[in-house]
């Protein structure tokens, strides 16, 4: 007995055909599709920091990296985060205890507005895009800024000397380095803001100096001044038994931690970034750069950026480092007799 197929299933099956027969026929189209989604491109904001003059910030592109614009900012910038949408970009001024808030998609600098801290120097945006936070290394506070009313700002009193600071992913809390008495504060986020733990290191201790939280928020890691790496737990705040131990024993700056959560780099203002496997606290070899300072990562964790932090008046570029290689790709000229301590990616 034959069977006769209902029209609308044979017009489906002969689309499907149809569709499968372009798709194998057109392998360099799918191809073209494919590179083009995997094509990344890159804005970063780098603070030009000379102080007291050279007061700006300027925007750097890639992956063919090129300088771009440059936009005054206030007296003595210093750090620099965007909000999680990427529409702004907030900016320290160190020398008159302000932050400019930036337009990203005109590169124009807004109306400055109190920072509520003194000398104000590293600062982050919370996942949730409802707080600024900053600490001031001459106040010993932090200071929670709201990003709907700026004017709305909350202090919570913190160790001695607090320069780097990381928000927990959950937006529940930031943690922050006091390099004045080398400890770490915890600092609870929220309606009513407080000081929640002060976590001390064992013997060597940390002249601690920036932050960086894991992507799953399960490890906070510390750059010290004095050299080693110190991995904390982010649920008990207990640091390890022991520190990873940076081959250049002093200098430990800026800390970043790819997307991935698998690498950090540390910059060591000795002339150096040290790449660090998490998983197993094995330390690479050196990538060498002069006065390696500031330290960004891109969204995709491709790109490494350096800022040369040498001080004073010289002309000081910044430098792309491949994360797949480790090495640095491209160097990028800024002129001006700039340095870079302070710099981030776009989302």
């Amino acid at each position: 007995m034959n069977h006769i197929a209902h029209p609308l299933a044979t017009r489906a099956a002969l689309a499907t055909v149809a569709a499968l027969a372009t798709f194998a026929a057109s392998p360099a189209a799918c191809a073209a599709e494919a590179e083009a989604a995997a094509a990344a491109s890159y804005t970063a904001y780098v603070g030009n920091d000379q102080c007291p003059t050279n007061n700006s910030v300027s925007k750097i592109t890639g992956p063919a990296w090129a300088l771009g614009a440059t936009i005054g900012v206030g007296s003595c910038p210093a750090g620099i985060a965007f909000s999680p949408d990427g529409s702004k970009a907030y900016m320290l001024n160190a020398g008159d205890n302000t932050i400019t808030p930036i337009d990203t998609t005109t590169f124009t600098a807004g109306a400055a507005f109190p920072s509520g801290v003194i000398a104000p120097i590293f600062v982050a945006v919370t996942p949730d895009g409802k707080s600024i936070v900053t600490a001031g290394a001459g106040s010993n506070n932090l200071a929670i800024i709201s990003t709907v009313n700026t004017g709305s700002i909350q202090l919570v009193p913190v160790g001695a000397g607090p320069l780097g600071l990381a928000v927990l992913p959950d937006s529940s809390a930031v943690v922050v380095a006091n390099n004045g008495d080398g400890t770490l504060s915890v600092v609870r986020l929220g309606r009513t803001p407080a000081l929640i733990k002060t976590i001390t290191f064992p013997s060597p201790g940390c002249q601690a100096y920036d932050v960086a939280v894991t992507p799953d928020g399960a490890s906070v890691y510390t750059s010290c001044s004095n050299g080693p790496l110190w991995k904390v737990s982010a649920k008990t705040g207990k640091p390890a038994a022991a520190p990873i131990a940076i081959p250049q024993a002093s200098g430990g700056l800026d800390i970043v931690i790819t997307p991935d959560g698998r690498k950090a780099y540390v910059a060591n203002f000795n002339g150096a970034v040290y790449p660090v496997v998490l998983k197993t606290g094995t330390v690479g070899a050196a990538i060498p750069i002069v006065g390696a300072y500031g330290l960004a990562i891109s969204p995709d964790g491709k790109a490494l950026m350096v800022g040369n932090g040498y001080c004073c008046f010289i002309d000081t570029p910044v430098s792309i480092v491949s994360t797949a290689t480790d090495t640095v790709t491209s160097v990028i000229p800024t002129g001006g007799n700039y340095t870079h301590r302070w710099l981030a990616f776009k989302p």
